[in-house]
């Protein structure tokens, strides 16, 4: 696939710079992308937190917070299973700087060569036999119905964080989804597994505050 920039007017762009104290590169995105009132700016630059979505809107975010402070508090091993694309690298380094905030120290993998996308079943067993009891994927495990099984049947709870289109009526048996493409479970759907992550690592970092409560 081949990415073409719509063509922009350079006058335009250092007129939007200089009206809103931007720099050139800010300011061609948003001409770019037709942004030139204050409101869609601030919406897009998100510069005001009346524009950021609760993280608590997700149906079971408060499940998925709850289980990893309860893997932190017990010492618990935790596997994290992400996927070898940019957001999916993006999203694991997120998710294990998010875990070791509460004291957690996770693995973490991603599809190594030409091994499938997703949960992988071998990986499983042998964590499951080195104690892991808590596996978290991200962007991917909306669709792995017989490996979130598998973990069930291995004594692992699975958190899962992805943005990819779920099977229509059907979601695997896990311990929380955290996945805007569900219906009637976020306002925008548009969110990248990395975005997903982020909401989760608002949420985690709202535990034990007067908000929390």
């Amino acid at each position: 696939m081949k990415w073409v920039k719509p063509p922009i007017e350079g006058d335009k762009v250092r007129a939007l710079a200089a009206s809103h104290n931007l720099d050139l590169l800010t300011a061609s995105i948003l001409t770019r992308r037709e942004m030139g009132s204050p409101g869609q700016m601030a919406f897009f630059l998100e510069e005001d937190e009346r524009f950021l979505h609760n993280p608590f809107i997700f149906p079971d975010m408060e499940k998925a917070v709850e289980r990893v402070l309860a893997a932190a508090e017990e010492g618990e091993k935790v596997l994290i299973c992400g996927d070898k694309d940019a957001d999916g690298i993006t999203g694991t380094v997120l998710m294990v700087e998010t875990l070791r905030m509460v004291g957690l120290n996770p693995e973490w993998r991603v599809p190594l060569g030409d091994e499938d996308y997703g949960l992988n079943p071998q990986v499983l067993v042998e964590k499951a036999a080195e104690d892991v009891t808590l596996v978290i994927t991200v962007d991917c495990g909306v669709t792995d119905f017989p490996e979130i099984k598998l973990a069930g049947e291995l004594g692992m709870d699975v958190l899962v964080f992805d943005h990819h289109m779920p099977r229509e009526d059907e979601l695997p048996d896990a311990y929380a989804i955290i996945n805007p493409k569900i219906p009637d479970s976020y306002p925008f759907t548009g969110l990248c597994a990395v975005a997903v992550v982020s909401k989760f690592q608002w949420a985690l970092s709202l535990a034990g505050t007067e908000i929390w409560g």
